[in-house]
């Protein structure tokens, strides 16, 4: 998927798309990460849903062990792993959804989770008007539906940290964070 790069990105895709058939380039306008996610997921016809941005690599095992954690779920679930920091010191990873919903700031990160199609599509995807914290927004509103979130300790996601991932921007994270808070909040009181 490439949301409107400005560098070799679409060439690289498209290059991808040209040496192996299973792979499909899609190009848009810039329209930010959410319409991004969202657009892949319709042009997508499997049943399971799951994300890797550009500034991330994530382990060859990944795919397997997100199916084995999120089969035996009776209800609507979304499994989410572990992940870290590759080129800038954090806080380590947390383990505990609960902790990181409640910590909140710029170690949010929820791009390692899976889910059904089906459960994606329930809460409409991810939220087009918001450029960053879109990821956030969206597991809020899948708890608020009732959809279970199952973590795992396994690290999923390893962020490459190379000065322009846009969820460093600590100040711009906070405000995201906040802001998807309160939008939440406003939901829950006028449902």
């Amino acid at each position: 998927m490439n949301d409107g790069s400005t560098d070799a990105t679409g060439q690289v895709i498209d290059d991808l798309a040209q040496q192996h058939p299973h792979i499909t380039a899609i190009h848009q306008p810039n329209r930010g990460p959410a319409a991004a996610r969202n657009t892949a997921v319709a042009a997508s016809n499997g049943p399971w849903i799951t994300f890797l941005d550009s500034d991330d690599t994530m382990p060859t095992d990944r795919l397997a062990n997100q199916l084995d954690a999120i089969a035996p779920a009776e209800q609507p679930a979304i499994v989410i792993g572990e992940q870290d920091h590759r080129g800038r010191t954090r806080r380590g990873p947390t383990s505990s959804i609960t902790e990181a919903l409640t910590e909140g700031g710029a170690d949010l990160y929820f791009m390692s989770l899976m889910t059904s199609r089906a459960v994606f599509d329930s809460v409409g995807g991810f939220d087009e008007a918001l450029r960053i914290g879109e990821d956030v927004d969206f597991v809020y509103r899948l708890r608020y539906h009732g959809v279970e979130v199952i973590t795992c300790s396994q690290m999923w996601t390893h962020r490459r940290i190379h000065g322009d991932n846009l969820i460093y921007d600590d100040a711009a994270a906070r405000r995201a964070v906040f802001a998807v808070l309160q939008k939440n909040l406003r939901a829950t009181r006028t449902a």
